[in-house]
């Protein structure tokens, strides 16, 4: 049924999943006439009863209190009535339903009771049931959440803290390396039990965080998988695609060990995977509109979703499905090292109704058939209102010799519908894929998104080895960050490390260009 498994780490990721699972339950068939437009058996499991029961296909990782209100046996075992003389020790204050959650337990849909405010937590807005079993929860970790632990700017840490020691943070690399050993038996277990319920999987998605030790945490987990299950003969060929998401923070803006962390994670993750998606928010007001916030989860991970969702619709559209190994293969083109997608752009479909330029002009105005045609023209998809979620494109600097606009292979998402844009993908010269996804936009469109979408109809566009990414620059950054350090807890294999990203960079270089690292000092 060419499955694919999600696994998520950490609080911001699994607030990316609540939002595309919400788009998968849109698909499920409530109804014996309703047409189906994608197949339900490629993201969520099946369970036939009476009738037939779609949970997620995924594993997840929380810290302690990460769920909120949400409790893991809660819709899977009978309510226990608390005898009235039996004192309830509570380790933490419960965290109590929102008015969405508590309508959707009675069969009712509220998407408008949804706000900042009521979305903090994930499970504030996620309508399908994870199974009990794929939730996981780090004992030893507390959600932040409600918490006064200051973190390293003096502000109340968005961060994981520990249970025991709660001013020792969740935040590098080799925390997350430390703390999987504790999951390790189970996770890989659990995992098994996951793949042995597929019948032919397509493959792996991962959606973890950059900048915190879940990246350790994570690579731990796929080092151990890739050991387990994909190490010989016809499972060597696998498609295992890491979206990392970060703030919008300048590597060089970062403190020492953060610097250090963001290094390692990249890349460790660029090495164990087969794509890596490297994903930050650059707000553009052209796309997102005024009521963005940038510190709400639930809008930044409606924006993280959008570009995953626009892959997922390819994987499971039953019309023309694109499977992964396919866009994997085109947009590596040979190259299987060359897997950092570095340029992620959600572009804004230019209409002509919705330019001043033609909304300005009636028709009979119009001398000819040719002026408005040229008008129609000018809809360049270069000159679209676009969201970079590139990583490396908008925050490190960029000093690439290329010519405007190179690249090394590039993918378009569009929707068939979208006729004069599909001509001009279609026209674009050089290493291009382009396929059409009709619900490219269904994120934007779900009741329980926020509305933060200033249009309807979008684009995407995946880049590898643009000359306006930064990727490689940020490498050479990176390698001469290395070169002035020592080992340490974080970094204990420098050389290693060093002799990695200098075959990242040749990857990454066409032609001649000078492989110094002095415009980084």
């Amino acid at each position: 049924m060419h499955e694919v498994i999600d696994l998520s780490f950490g609080h911001t990721s699994n607030h990316v999943g609540a939002h595309l699972y919400n788009v998968q339950e849109s698909h499920i068939p409530y109804k014996r006439d309703t047409v189906l437009s994608h197949d339900n058996n490629v993201f969520l499991s099946s369970y036939r009863g009476g009738s037939v029961t779609y949970t997620p296909r995924a594993i997840i990782y929380e810290h302690t209190g990460g769920y909120g209100p949400l409790g893991k046996y809660e819709y899977y075992e009978p309510k226990v009535e608390v005898p009235k003389n039996l004192q309830v020790i509570q380790t933490r204050e419960k965290v109590p339903k929102n008015e969405y959650q508590l309508a959707l337990d009675e069969g009712k849909n509220m998407p408008g009771a949804l706000d900042v405010s009521s979305t903090r937590y994930w499970s504030g807005y996620s309508k399908l049931l994870y199974n009990p079993k794929s939730m996981n929860t780090l004992a030893s970790w507390e959600h932040p959440e409600g918490s006064n632990i200051e973190g390293k700017d003096g502000k109340t840490s968005s961060l994981g803290f520990n249970r025991q020691v709660p001013k020792l943070l969740f935040d590098t690399f080799d925390k997350g390396v430390e703390s999987y050993k504790d999951e390790a038996e189970n996770s890989m277990d659990q995992f098994r039990n996951t793949l042995e319920k597929c019948d032919m999987i397509q493959g792996l998605n991962f959606v973890t965080e950059l900048d915190t030790a879940w990246a350790g945490f994570t690579n731990s987990f796929i080092t151990d998988m890739k050991d387990e299950f994909f190490n010989s003969g016809i499972n060597n060929k696998h498609n295992i695609w890491v979206h990392t998401l970060s703030d919008n923070v300048a590597s060089s803006t970062l403190k020492t060990n953060s610097l250090l962390s963001r290094i390692k994670a990249t890349i460790e993750l660029a090495s164990n995977s087969t794509l890596l998606f490297p994903m930050a928010i650059d707000p553009n007001l052209q796309v997102l509109n005024q009521s963005f916030d940038h510190e709400s989860n639930w809008h930044k991970s409606n924006v993280f979703a959008f570009m995953i969702n626009s892959l997922w619709g390819l994987n499971n559209q039953l019309q023309d499905p694109v499977r992964m190994s396919q866009i994997q293969d085109e947009l590596l083109r040979g190259y299987s090292s060359r897997k950092v997608v570095d340029s992620l752009k959600i572009h804004q479909v230019n209409k002509p109704n919705s330019s001043p330029q033609i909304q300005d002009i009636s028709l009979k105005d119009i001398a000819n058939i040719d002026v408005l045609h040229n008008m129609v023209q000018d809809m360049d998809i270069t000159k679209s209102s676009s969201l970079n979620l590139g990583l490396y494109s908008s925050m490190d600097r960029c000093s690439y010799n290329d010519f405007p606009g190179a690249f090394l292979s590039k993918s378009y998402i569009a929707s068939p519908n979208e006729h004069s844009l599909i001509e001009k993908l279609e026209e674009q010269k050089g290493p291009v894929n382009l396929y059409k996804n009709k619900y490219v936009d269904e994120v934007s469109k779900i009741d329980t998104t926020p509305k933060i979408w200033n249009s309807d109809s979008h684009f995407i566009e995946l880049c590898i080895g643009s000359s306006q990414g930064g990727f490689k620059n940020t490498m050479k950054y990176y390698r001469k960050v290395l070169k002035r350090v020592r080992d340490n807890e974080i970094i204990e294999d420098r050389s290693e490390l060093i002799e990695q990203i200098s075959g990242l960079i040749d990857e990454y270089t066409t032609g001649y260009e000078s492989d110094s690292d002095e415009d980084y000092d």
